[in-house]
């Protein structure tokens, strides 16, 4: 699926680039691209690296002479044939029609073949197939190998000079999405050869994950085994989870997966067991109000439920908020004012 270039890598994909990306899909992370594209750039130009690309350029070079020796057999024997079938129409009795007729056909198709193969030794000719990496340039890169990703993020480089330097090895970059929060990308190298990669770009939500199922279930035993939400978040970022926009897991991810999952399975809700006198926890609270959780849990970080009236489960360190009469009520009135706007907003839709 071919996109605007704005949505692909900044370096790869100006005006003058354009054939270096193929097939991105919409919605890509530029950044996340352009990462992965760098690092295995930064990897493609240790010398162990050049030594191997240098010799696959040399076998494509040997092949490339071999073909352009198939090429000219070839043409010599359409033109062979060419001037194979003028003669011996040349030669045919004019008044054998039949004869006459079936020999000017074959020449035509011997005329047609032979443009057929000059159009193709053309194409070949001109295709563009690098024959080797220049002595001057491969002595620079083997310079700079060891400083150049220090160089790359230091500001010294523009994004011209960026592009240049990727596309002396870097053909075009295929990136496909295999997954919702999975891309798989093709980095093709001027030598034909290409490099399999894997990238997970940020997405717009953490239940899209790949792995989302299993990170709610694993989130739900550290959080029986009775870790807080940071110390859950801190866990699974160590065992590789993620969220839908970063690397590591937060402890807000933490605990709106939490809730999610709570709304899917309300048999692992024990709320009663998390009481502290006239303390509730927030679920509980919500369903005897009817509120919705995540909307009490802005009411706590707006200070609309003030801080004397919230206390943090000792062992779950959660909020528990007090079952005051007076907050209760001014938590109703809210709820009712946003009630009645959505009413509004809707009725004028």
């Amino acid at each position: 699926m071919r996109v605007s270039y704005k949505d692909a890598p900044r370096y790869l994909c100006d005006r003058k680039f354009k054939n270096m990306v193929d097939r991105i899909c919409l919605s890509v992370s530029a950044a996340a691209v352009e990462e992965v594209v760098v690092q295995a750039f930064f990897e493609a130009i240790r010398p162990a690296q050049l030594d191997a690309l240098e010799a696959v350029l040399v076998a494509q070079e040997k092949e490339r002479r071999e073909l352009f020796r198939h090429w000219d057999e070839k043409l010599k024997r359409a033109q062979y044939g060419v001037q194979l079938a003028e003669r011996q129409y040349s030669l045919v009795d004019p008044e054998n029609r039949l004869v006459a007729g079936e020999l000017e056909k074959r020449w035509e198709n011997a005329l047609i073949a032979l443009k057929e193969i000059q159009e193709g030794y053309r194409r070949f000719e001109t295709a563009h197939y690098p024959v080797t990496l220049p002595t001057e340039l491969k002595e620079q890169f083997r310079r700079i190998s060891e400083s150049l990703p220090e160089l790359w993020q230091s500001g010294q480089l523009d994004n011209a000079q960026k592009k240049d330097l990727l596309r002396s090895l870097v053909a075009k970059v295929i990136v496909d999405r295999v997954k919702s929060d999975t891309l798989e990308l093709r980095v093709v190298w001027i030598s034909g050869h290409y490099t399999k990669l894997e990238v997970n770009p940020p997405i717009h939500r953490t239940r899209d994950l790949g792995e989302y199922e299993e990170l709610a279930e694993r989130l739900q035993v550290l959080w029986k085994e009775g870790l807080t939400e940071q110390e859950i978040a801190e866990q699974v970022s160590r065992e590789g989870y993620r969220s839908a926009r970063s690397k590591n897991v937060s402890a807000a991810t933490v605990r709106d997966i939490r809730l999610q999952y709570l709304k899917q399975h309300p048999e692992e809700l024990n709320l009663k067991t998390m009481r502290l006198g006239n303390y509730l926890p927030v679920q509980e609270l919500a369903v005897r109000e009817g509120f919705k959780v995540d909307w009490v849990y802005r009411q706590i970080a707006n200070k609309r439920i003030k801080p004397e009236y919230l206390k943090k489960h000792p062992r779950r360190h959660s909020y528990l908020i007090q079952d005051n009469a007076e907050l209760i009520a001014q938590l109703r009135q809210y709820w009712q004012r946003k009630e009645d706007w959505l009413a509004k907003r809707n009725s004028q839709i």
